[in-house]
């Protein structure tokens, strides 16, 4: 179980390409995973538009992986490490092929000691076109991300090996009478504190999939106790919990344990709860502490790979509700978890902001430019976002005429003034709608479409935005503490993809070959926009607005016309 978690993690520190298909009754990308990332990776997009293809393709799964079993041979560079442990260890040949999913296939070639290309061909047998071609790096780790990976050759064969610092899962859980309520439990858990700084417990109902996310920090007792709000009266939840690794990024999932096998079953009462229980919660949930410094509430949404549990902000890029369920439609993702979080913060006035709208004007803005992240860094916004936003084409062109030096062909160059505020502070861009994204602009010479940029509608529209590790406020912390920028609340919520799906997501798409453009329908939009509103509603909890007060009837308040969601 432990193996097949960690290949699905790969997935998303692979470096991944797309490439255009023959149009057919899919979807016409074959998208596949071709190893962790080197510094000349090719990753062609950001967090939120690498998860939208990725998930696309039904032609390569992660089961697939990159590197298949192979068992004959040795290994070699035995003596060679990465941090953590060894967890999964492949072997895969030389210069003979191998195929990928239904469609693809490929070559592996040692150029030098250092260096390895992964040859990629259209076709089961390596005699079609090569569609691409991606180096990874020999003989040292790369992607230290929690997650290791090194790779070495002999002669005729290649070693992979995945080193993760996962901690092991936390034990002992149990229902705290003391905490429960008529809506509300109280759990705690024993954890090594030495190498565990804090626990997830995941609750859903009985027989379902967690609905709620609430992290708990680890006392020095190696105990972790969690309050969890917004429940039902007199009802039973069953309690799942993970451990994080002391002194890891809490966005990092890769050093998040397994969800342990061990999980108890609570029950809220019967009594209702009293008014000063409420006040209590909400401050729990992030009310701010004082009035200095000045801070907003955003709600963010983000969804992962269906393999795994939901991950953190922490150096990813996440939504408004907009600007993720009216592009929910491209997906394919199976129970994947969509989740909602709760995030503060620091209200400043920013000069010189242009990717704030899709005029690209320098403005000043309470937000920096847009960063698009990648393995846990965020860059530079890439091109491919960049004509997502529809900025001007001039303006992209200025910026992103290459050469390309970042991850995913990220050929954008921003001042470094620019820099250091998205590196600190929480970065936004639009997403006007109908989406659209251009295929192939992470190939130079740049060259937008003739069709770019395509009509927009002003309302609805959303916003994405990214999470900077260096601005996080660590847990227990206030917004302003330290030149911290933004703080996570505890707690978050959860919806399911193929639940969206049953209840009429729609799931269409236009594909212009021509164009090399793919796009959602604005009434596709609106439709998901609504499904997804109604999902949340029936949730069996109690869903709080983000930053205390009292909470919302419909925190999710959406016409069934239009809306607009531009913080």
């Amino acid at each position: 179980r432990r193996s097949r978690k960690l290949a699905s993690r790969q997935c998303r520190g692979f470096a991944v390409k797309m490439f255009l298909a023959s149009c057919c009754n899919v979807f016409p990308l074959a998208l596949f995973a071709v190893g962790v990332v080197a510094a000349q990776g090719s990753h062609p997009l950001s967090d939120i538009v690498f998860e939208h293809l990725q998930l696309q393709s039904g032609r390569v799964s992660r089961a697939d992986g990159f590197l298949p079993a192979w068992t004959s041979g040795g290994v070699q560079a035995d003596h060679l490490h990465c941090d953590g442990e060894a967890s999964l260890i492949q072997r895969f040949p030389l210069r003979i092929c191998m195929p990928v999913g239904e469609t693809l296939s490929q070559k592996a070639y040692k150029v030098d000691e250092g260096k390895l290309d992964l040859v990629i061909y259209n076709g089961t047998k390596c005699n079609g076109k090569v569609i691409g071609v991606v180096p990874l790096p020999l003989g040292h780790c790369f992607n230290s991300k929690g997650k290791s990976q090194l790779i070495s050759c002999g002669i005729f064969l290649c070693t992979s090996k995945v080193w993760s610092v996962a901690p092991p899962p936390p034990q002992g859980l149990r229902c705290e009478d003391q905490g429960i309520t008529a809506e509300s439990l109280s759990v705690s858990c024993k954890v090594n504190a030495t190498a565990v700084d804090e626990v997830s417990f995941e609750v859903g109902l009985p027989s379902s999939r967690p609905i709620i996310g609430i992290v708990a920090q680890v006392g020095k007792d190696g105990r972790a106790v969690a309050s969890i709000p917004g429940l039902r009266p007199s009802t039973q939840y069953r309690i799942f919990m993970r451990g994080h690794r002391r002194g890891e990024s809490e966005g990092n999932p890769d050093a998040w344990s397994d969800i342990a096998n061990e999980t108890v079953l609570c029950s809220t009462s019967i009594a209702p709860v009293r008014a000063q229980d409420e006040d209590h919660i909400l401050q729990d949930l992030g009310r701010p502490r004082s009035a200095k410094p000045a801070t907003r509430w955003l709600e963010i949404y983000r969804y992962v790979n269906p393999a795994a549990p939901p991950d953190f902000l922490d150096g990813h890029n996440g939504g408004d509700f907009v600007g993720v369920f009216g592009v929910i439609g491209l997906i394919r993702g199976g129970g994947m978890p969509v989740t909602r979080y709760c995030v503060e913060v620091e209200d400043v006035a920013l000069p010189n902001i242009t990717t704030g709208s899709i005029t690209g004007a320098p403005q000043t803005a309470p937000f920096a430019n847009y960063g698009s992240c990648m393995q846990g860094e965020c860059a530079c916004m890439h091109q491919v976002d960049r004509s997502i936003a529809r900025l001007p084409a001039k303006s992209i062109l200025q910026a992103c005429s290459g050469p390309a030096t970042g991850l995913g062909g990220n050929s954008c160059v921003c001042s470094n003034s620019s820099m250091n505020q998205s590196r600190h502070y929480v970065g936004r861009m639009p997403i006007p709608l109908p989406y659209t994204i251009w295929v192939g602009l992470e190939k130079l010479p740049l060259k937008l479409p003739t069709s770019y940029p395509s009509p927009v509608v002003d309302s609805p529209r959303g916003s994405w935005y990214s999470f900077p590790s260096a601005g996080r406020c660590p847990r227990g912390s206030q917004v302003g503490e330290a030149g911290c920028t933004w703080q996570l609340s505890s707690i978050s919520h959860n919806v399911f993809l193929d639940d969206l799906v049953k209840m009429g997501l729609n799931q269409s798409i236009n594909f212009d070959k021509s164009l090399m453009e793919i796009q959602t329908d604005i009434a596709a939009s609106k439709q998901n926009l609504r499904i997804a509103q109604l999902a949340f509603k029936q949730l069996p909890v109690d869903l709080p607005a983000c930053g205390g007060g009292a909470a919302l009837a419909d925190p999710i308040s959406l016409p069934a016309s239009t809306a607009t969601f531009v913080v």
